[in-house]
């Protein structure tokens, strides 16, 4: 039986493990997913977070024709107001999101964790897929579009093996365009005071790692901020089946979230 359970906090719908007997040198941890995701995409990671015993949390960020970066930052807000103070894990475009919960909302976020992210305004990292006419219309009209499937086998699934990767492909849904005209012209991310962990994948074809580790030096010049290069493609939480690079990720957790007690994670 599958120890991921599902409920609404505040009305935002989010799947999660509540193990027995909490392990205190681990924050609270809330995922948030990219376009096209859901919870499902953090499967492999809730669940090895249940055998830790830590608690964590995957919301779902609901599409909508007109939805924006903004209205998923509120759906972050309004877990986090739920659950209380945790580390904030976003891949993809989830980055973008959790970052900007992050910086307007200091006490609530223990940690940002950008797992091969969105980049923030100023800079920019568009693959020339981009200018197909679907998604441009997508773009001007702010309505919902899918990613086709040739584009995710090539960018998105690259390192996953095909037939694994088809499988995924059905659960990909839509997302509106007006998210993804805010990710290619960046979104203003403000000062970020809690500890920082940048992600780039060897093998993304999307957002490309020499693009996160750009980030990195930038935030590395204002605040506590540590990057780490994943041998994987985009879809980190799901090649990462075994779990090795979310220890690493609860490694820098336990090390840098002040309210974890002292006890290496290394050897977990």
């Amino acid at each position: 039986m599958s120890p991921i359970q599902k409920a609404v906090f505040n009305g935002v719908k989010v799947d999660f493990v509540d193990p027995p007997n909490v392990d205190p040198r681990y924050p609270k941890i809330l995922f948030v997913h990219g376009m096209w995701g859901a919870p499902w995409i953090f499967y492999v990671w809730l669940s090895i977070c249940y055998l830790l015993k830590i608690r964590a949390y995957a919301l779902d960020l609901e599409p909508a024709d007109g939805r924006s970066t903004r209205d998923y930052v509120d759906m972050v807000v309004k877990v986090l107001d739920q659950i209380g103070p945790a580390a904030l894990i976003g891949h993809s475009n989830g980055a973008i999101i959790a970052s900007v919960a992050a910086s307007e909302n200091p006490n609530k976020a223990l940690a940002l964790v950008r797992v091969a992210g969105s980049l923030p305004k100023g800079m920019r990292c568009i693959e020339l897929f981009w200018f197909k006419y679907r998604y441009w219309r997508a773009i001007t009209s702010g309505k919902q579009f899918r990613l086709t499937d040739r584009d995710a086998m090539k960018h998105v699934l690259n390192r996953i093996p095909e037939q694994r990767a088809w499988s995924l492909l059905k659960h990909f849904r839509t997302e509106s365009g007006l998210v993804l005209k805010e990710a290619m012209l960046g979104v203003e991310v403000g000062p970020i005071s809690c500890p920082v962990l940048v992600i780039g994948g060897i093998h993304d074809k999307i957002l490309r790692v020499k693009y996160q580790r750009l980030l990195y030096q930038q935030y590395r010049r204002r605040l506590n901020a540590k990057y780490m290069d994943f041998p994987m493609g985009h879809m980190v939480p799901i090649e990462d089946a075994d779990g090795r690079e979310l220890r690493k990720i609860l490694i820098f957790l336990n090390q840098n979230v002040p309210q974890a007690v002292e006890g290496s994670l290394a050897t977990v």
